[in-house]
């Protein structure tokens, strides 16, 4: 119990010193008026330049004048050496980041411009998710899907999402989604938890959808299930 105090109490001090640090990364007093239902998803990187707070004065840009334009049902992909900047742009692009220089728009509007809740998926609905915690993980690939689905429609997308993301191991043990996983998703490997994460969010139906993998030389798929199969009307759009 001494030893769980000490870890507790450093936690503690962390965690405030979190909490007290000034956010600088903040909705606009005028935000550009963006309609989420109707986007289609134009991602735009103009003459962009980041580097972090932390680099030294001698090391350049992780990005130096970057020019990417994604177009609406556009699959990308960033391919790469280890640290050599890759999930930067994923990070700017939801504004974990704002860049140094250069400007990043979605559907011509500069990001800076919109209001920071205009990106937030739909909250999970009771009724259509089950109980999710650090033990327990029931149909989590519903987490942030629209609330307003019908049954018939929220149980198609609980099917699509999983085997649109390759999650499909999920129907796999005996009690299938309703299995108990173990603290933090610990007994699953980290490509599983990638995947699940990725069906939770094609479960949201974004206009744009960024996620960073990294998947060894000498990994082998191993031999698939049949996966159940989902009718066309609750697509999420193209595969990500």
């Amino acid at each position: 119990m001494l030893g769980q105090a000490v870890n507790a109490s450093t936690a503690l001090d962390r965690h405030y010193e979190v909490m007290d640090t000034e956010n600088t990364i903040v909705s606009p007093e005028r935000p550009a008026p963006v309609n989420p239902a109707a986007a289609i998803g134009a991602v735009r990187l103009d003459g962009v330049h980041f580097r972090y707070a932390d680099a030294p004065e001698h090391v350049g840009d992780v990005l130096d004048g970057v020019d990417l334009d994604i177009r609406p049902g556009e699959t990308m992909a960033l391919v790469g050496v280890t640290g050599g900047g890759k999930s930067t742009p994923l990070r700017l692009v939801p504004r974990l980041y704002d860049t140094t220089a250069g400007a990043i728009t979605i559907d011509d509007v500069d990001i800076r411009d919109m209001d920071l809740t205009t990106r937030a998926p739909s909250p999970p609905s009771p009724s259509r998710t089950r109980p999710c915690s650090p033990t327990r993980c029931g149909t989590t690939s519903l987490l942030g899907a629209d609330p307003a689905l019908s049954e018939r429609d929220a149980e198609d997308l609980s099917h699509l999402a999983p085997r649109t993301a390759d999650a499909t191991y999920a129907y796999e043990p005996p009690d299938g989604v309703d299995t108990r996983i173990g603290e933090e998703g610990m007994s699953l490997s980290g490509g599983q938890r990638q995947r699940l994460a990725l069906a939770r969010a094609i479960a949201a139906k974004p206009a744009v959808l960024c996620c960073s993998t990294t998947r060894s030389r000498r990994w082998t798929p191993r031999p698939r299930r049949p996966s159940p199969r989902a009718c066309g009307r609750c697509s999420p759009g193209p595969p990500p």
